[in-house]
């Protein structure tokens, strides 16, 4: 890619230096060499502004920047670069760079349990990718969807279930496969969700062990899914090696929108272990983080979480003040999803997440 950047600076052919720029960046993001990514495109986006390239803006605000600003726990600039770039997109009718703008601010408003607008973007997301029919960007329309439905539980994981097949089925298409890791990451929590332990196993060392593209970028999903099989196998000293992986993996690289699910996994090795206050100490880190953050979805299984270790413990009376908080925080995101069936679906699993029974 430098290579080339060179190249197109010589022949004074901008398109090949964008080219050249553009993709060293998107290297460098993919290889999880974050910072350099950054600067490099930051460097590219200044060099296809100064030339009036939207083609390449487009490019670099809906993919390496806002995914370098997540890993720096920026999320306002991930979201503004995001905005942005897809406000060039519609201009320019970009509908390659308008999927991947509409799937991650949809992955955005879902960690912040605005899970109806979420859906909204997915479904953008798949418009978009079957306007262009690109079997890479139609998978991942497809997976994002369904794991929408899976954050809204209830009997909607039947859904999510079904959007993921029809997933799987689109990556054996050419170019299928260009986001594997993620995809077999996210339909792995699906299944295990579902109870489908053999097939996240498989979905999750896959995810790990295929040269994909962004499979050093999903390696913490891979390695926690494994660890939460290991778990579902009753291998704890797996998933705590596995655990410790994972650990090492995400603070080595700083990767800081990884970091609430450090102390959640490591929440859910220790109560299989048998030792519940260790768990709860964890669960507390895993609740500030997920505050700072505003992560409303993930708080629903913080809480879940804490109330099954503290009814171990005998503590009914901590357990049941906790359920309320998540029964609270369950109210406020119901009342932005307007859905009647979403609104029914995502109350009853939010309920049985917090082994609430609803009147």
């Amino acid at each position: 890619m430098d290579q080339i950047t060179q190249l197109g600076e010589e022949l004074d052919q901008t398109d090949a230096t964008l080219f050249g720029m553009s993709h060293l960046a998107n290297s460098l993001m993919l290889m999880t060499q974050f910072d350099e990514a950054l600067e490099s495109a930051n460097q590219a986006l200044a060099t296809a502004e100064q030339l009036g390239n939207l083609k390449y803006q487009a490019e670099l605000l809906t993919l390496v920047l806002p995914t370098c600003h997540m890993r720096n726990g920026d999320f306002g600039e991930a979201l503004a670069a995001i905005e942005r770039g897809m406000e060039i997109a519609l201009q320019i009718g970009a509908r390659d760079s308008e999927v991947l703008a509409a799937v991650m601010q949809g992955q955005l408003a879902m960690r912040q349990g605005a899970l109806e607008e979420a859906l909204g973007l997915f479904r953008r997301a798949m418009a978009a990718a079957d306007a262009i029919g690109i079997p890479a960007l139609q998978a991942l329309g497809l997976c994002v969807t369904g794991t929408c439905y899976q954050q809204m539980g209830g009997n909607l994981l039947e859904t999510a279930q079904a959007f993921h097949d029809r997933t799987l089925n689109v990556m054996t298409k050419p170019t299928g496969l260009n986001f594997g890791a993620q995809l077999w990451a996210e339909i792995g929590l699906c299944s295990m969700a579902a109870g489908r332990v053999d097939d996240a196993k498989e979905l999750f060392e896959k995810a790990l062990t295929v040269p994909t593209a962004p499979m050093h970028l999903m390696r913490p999903q891979a390695l926690r899914g494994l660890a939460l099989v290991a778990l579902a196998e009753e291998r704890v000293d797996d998933a705590r090696q596995l655990h410790t992986e994972m650990v090492d993996y995400v603070h080595n690289r700083q990767m800081r929108d990884w970091y609430v699910f450090l102390p959640l996994t490591g929440a859910a090795i220790e109560a299989a272990a048998g030792k519940h206050e260790a768990a709860l100490e964890l669960l507390s880190d895993a609740e500030q983080m997920a505050i700072e953050q505003q992560l409303s979805r993930l708080m629903l299984d913080i809480k879940g979480a804490q109330a099954t270790s503290l009814e171990v413990l005998g503590r009914a009376d901590e357990a049941t003040a906790v359920r309320e908080v998540g029964r609270r925080i369950t109210e406020d995101i119901a009342g932005s999803i307007r859905d009647e069936e979403i609104r029914r679906e995502f109350l009853n699993g939010s309920a049985e997440l917090l082994g609430i029974t609803r009147a």
